[in-house]
């Protein structure tokens, strides 16, 4: 009996230990949505409260459309519309009409950036523009329309896509201006195809990762900043990240770009004489006199500090001589140098330049500039390269690059045409324009 109480207590009391509701695959599933609810609540918030996603990684593909039509004009897509400032455009060119299609970079697109690097936006016409109004002035009663294609950090592996799209809208002519986002967009380049490989589009339109890689970023460029002074740096701009370790490395690199850039841009025109649509190639300038970057992480005892301190020291003596006298034979030892090389070829230029030799100083500071390991103006091979396409795709070509050098009495481009390192000021745009007007005159107009 007292063993059949005992059996029955020990009964009851399992039977009383109340059952846990979830268990197993269950519980971890509930821990799992717990720990994601703030994740889903904060994305929900920046769905609701309209946080602009840049979608960086999307908006450095190609081959993602730039134009659209609605109803019976042409626009920008509103994922573009950050990069581009195309005005809308009719789908159907007007019978009679005459329609120039501006295809190109930031440059074209008329970007500028103030000198303190905050303030920065679209000026109100750039050369696409102007020359509309520079031709409708010269052929009054003729129907000229000139479509500013230029994209914000566009280069050619992607303006090629670009070109695609503008030949469906009947141009009569092309012209393309490129190069100062080229190196840049390699970089692009590599990160797009590194992450499309785990990751679906989808996910980037996540606002949440957006918003985290955004506040990393400003991280970056708050860090950065005070290395590198004058650097051109916007935690805001949605197409120009600044991650130090893209710097290039060496001329291999350059190469490489260089590369397949020129089949991008051959492909291009090539685009343009199957459509039966004009073109025509243009060079693409550079301030000389603006450094971008400067060189860091060098040891104090190195055999560079030393020529640098003994360089500024003459310098700021006003000994331009002697300091020609010091650098001289040393130029040869940085001519392949992207670690050091632009500052002592920019500082050589400078030197050149207070003893009156203009032409070594302009030598010089394209030397410093080609050596920039950030890359953020016009090579002077790419130049080349655009010159040598010209003749062997036999297209006309405008040397915007030797119009500018001629255009100023020392020979060297500098602020006096450009806001910054490459994007022109109005007065820049406006020389442009009607560097432009006779070639694409006589593109128009044959004969005449």
């Amino acid at each position: 009996m007292g063993c059949d109480m005992e059996n029955l207590d020990v009964h009851e009391t399992r039977d009383s230990v109340p059952k846990s509701a979830l268990t197993g695959w269950k519980a971890n599933l509930v821990v799992l949505l717990l720990g994601l609810l703030p994740f889903i609540l904060l994305e929900a918030a920046l769905w609701l409260g309209g946080y602009k996603s840049h979608a960086y990684y999307e908006n450095t593909a190609p081959r993602l459309q730039v134009f659209r039509t609605v109803g019976s004009q042409v626009e920008v897509t509103p994922e573009r519309s950050s990069q581009f400032r195309t005005r809308p455009f009719a789908a159907v060119k007007p019978a009679g009409s005459l329609r120039i299609m501006a295809v190109g970079d930031s440059v074209t697109a008329g970007f500028f950036r103030a000198a303190d690097h905050k303030t920065y936006g679209f000026i109100e016409r750039s050369y696409p523009e102007i020359m509309q109004a520079l031709l409708s002035s010269n052929y009054p009663g003729r129907a000229i329309e000139v479509v500013n294609c230029g994209g914000s950090g566009y280069g050619s592996y992607r303006l090629k896509d670009v070109t695609k799209e503008v030949l469906q809208y009947g141009p009569d002519l092309v012209t393309i201006m490129l190069g100062n986002s080229e190196f840049l967009e390699a970089r692009h380049f590599k990160n797009w195809e590194g992450i499309k490989a785990y990751a679906g589009r989808g996910i980037l339109h996540w606002k949440t990762l957006t918003l985290a890689r955004d506040l990393l970023r400003r991280a970056l460029a708050l860090r950065t900043a005070g290395k590198r002074k004058d650097q051109i740096l916007d935690a805001n701009s949605p197409s120009l990240p600044w991650i130090e370790q893209d710097l290039v490395k060496g001329a291999a690199e350059i190469r490489a770009v260089m590369e397949h850039s020129a089949l991008n841009i051959a492909g291009m025109v090539r685009a343009c004489k199957v459509a039966k649509v004009r073109v025509i190639l243009c060079t693409s300038p550079s301030n000389l006199r603006m450094m971008v970057s400067q060189s860091t992480g060098f040891k104090e005892s190195s055999d560079f500090a030393s020529l640098m301190r003994k360089v500024q020291q003459l310098m700021q003596t006003g000994n331009y001589t002697e300091v020609v006298r010091v650098l001289e034979p040393e130029l040869g030892k940085y001519e392949d140098d992207y670690s050091f090389g632009e500052d002592i070829y920019f500082l050589a230029a400078q030197a050149y330049e207070k003893t009156g030799n203009f032409d070594r100083a302009y030598d010089c500071y394209v030397k410093a500039k080609d050596l920039d390991p950030a890359v953020l103006r016009t090579q002077s091979a790419f130049n080349d390269m655009i010159r040598r396409i010209a003749r062997e795709e036999n297209v006309p070509l405008v040397d915007i690059e030797a119009a500018c050098r001629k255009a100023v009495p020392d020979g060297i481009p500098d602020d006096r045409f450009f806001f910054d390192n490459c994007h022109f000021r109005p007065e820049g745009h406006e020389f442009v324009a009607r560097v432009l007007l006779a070639p694409v005159s006589g593109q128009l107009f044959p004969g005449q």
